[in-house]
C-alpha cells in the first residue's frame, strides 16, 4: 500500500515542476517585450542616445576649433548656454529692443549664437550701409523666412524675396518709381490733391474721436488709403472697407511670420 502510495506520489509530483516550468515559460515569452525594454532596452535606448550626443558635442566643438583659426573672429556679443547659445536671451516679441540694449554694452554689430549657427545684428543705419551698400558683394544676403516664403506662400514679396536678380530687378523698380516723385516737382505737385484731402480726412477723424489709443489705427488706415489710391486707383469707402482691412491682415501677417527666428522652422530645416 505504502508503496502504491509512494509510487503514486512520485508520478504524480513529477510533472508538477514541469507544468509549473511551463507555465512559467510561456508566461514569461508574453511578458518578454515589457520586461526587454524595462531591464535592457531602456538601458541601451538610452545609451544609444548619449553615445549620439557626445559624438555631436565632439564634432561641435571641433567644427569650432578648426572655425576659429581659419576665420575672421565674429562680433561680440552675450555669453549664451553650450548647446542653446542664445536661443533663450532673444525675445520674440519686440526683439528690437533688446538688440539696443545689447548694442550699448557690445556696440552696433553684435554677435548671436542660436543652436549652433551664427547670427550678427546691426543696430545702425551706417553699419548696414558699410556692409550691405558698399561691400554688397561679399556681405550682401537675405536672412530664410521659410514660414512667410515657403509655408505661407509670400515669396512673391519684397520682403521674402531671395538676394537673386529678380529681388534687384524689383528694388531698382521700386526706386525709380520713387525717384520720379522725389526728383520732379510736377510730379510731386499731382500728389497734393490726395495727400491734402486724406490728412483732412484723418484730422477730422481724430478731432471727433477723444479716444487717443485710436491714432495708431487711424492713421495707418490713411496711409493704405493713400497707397491704395495711388499705386491702383481704388477709391476707399467710407466706414470698414473690405481692403483696408486686407491690408491690415496683411501687415500684421508680414509682421508675425516674417519675424526672423522666431519660430522653430528657421532653425529647424
Amino acid at each position: 500500500m505504502g508503496q502504491k502510495i509512494a509510487s503514486i506520489v512520485v508520478f504524480d509530483s513529477a510533472p508538477l515542476p514541469s507544468l509549473y516550468r511551463l507555465k512559467t515559460a510561456s508566461k514569461s515569452k508574453r511578458m518578454a517585450p515589457a520586461s526587454y525594454l524595462q531591464r535592457g532596452g531602456l538601458l541601451e535606448v538610452l545609451g544609444t542616445l548619449a553615445t549620439a550626443l557626445l559624438v555631436w558635442v565632439i564634432c561641435q566643438y571641433i567644427y569650432k576649433f578648426c572655425s576659429n583659426h581659419s576665420r575672421l573672429p565674429y562680433p561680440p556679443g552675450p555669453n549664451g548656454l553650450p548647446i542653446l547659445g542664445n536661443a533663450l536671451q532673444i525675445k520674440i516679441e519686440k526683439p528690437w529692443i533688446l538688440y539696443k540694449d545689447w548694442a550699448s554694452v557690445y556696440g552696433d554689430v553684435i554677435g548671436l549664437k542660436v543652436l549652433g549657427k551664427r547670427v550678427v545684428v546691426l543696430n545702425s543705419f551706417q553699419s548696414g550701409l558699410d556692409l550691405f551698400e558698399r561691400r554688397g558683394k561679399v556681405f550682401a544676403g537675405r536672412p530664410a523666412v521659410p514660414l512667410l516664403s515657403q509655408v505661407a506662400g509670400w515669396d512673391f514679396t519684397l520682403l521674402a524675396m531671395d538676394y537673386t536678380k529678380s529681388l534687384r530687378l524689383t528694388r531698382r523698380l521700386v526706386a525709380a518709381l520713387v525717384a520720379q516723385f522725389a526728383n520732379s516737382s510736377a510730379a510731386l505737385k499731382e500728389l497734393h490733391p490726395l495727400l491734402t484731402l486724406n490728412a483732412h480726412r484723418l484730422a477730422l477723424k481724430m478731432s471727433s474721436n477723444h479716444d487717443p489709443t485710436s491714432f495708431h489705427a487711424e492713421s495707418r488706415a490713411s496711409v493704405s488709403r493713400i497707397i491704395l489710391e495711388l499705386t491702383y486707383g481704388y477709391q476707399v469707402k467710407e466706414g470698414r472697407d473690405e481692403w483696408i482691412r486686407h491690408t491690415e491682415l496683411m501687415s500684421e501677417s508680414l509682421t508675425a511670420l516674417g519675424m526672423v527666428g522666431a519660430h522653430p522652422i528657421d532653425v529647424f530645416p
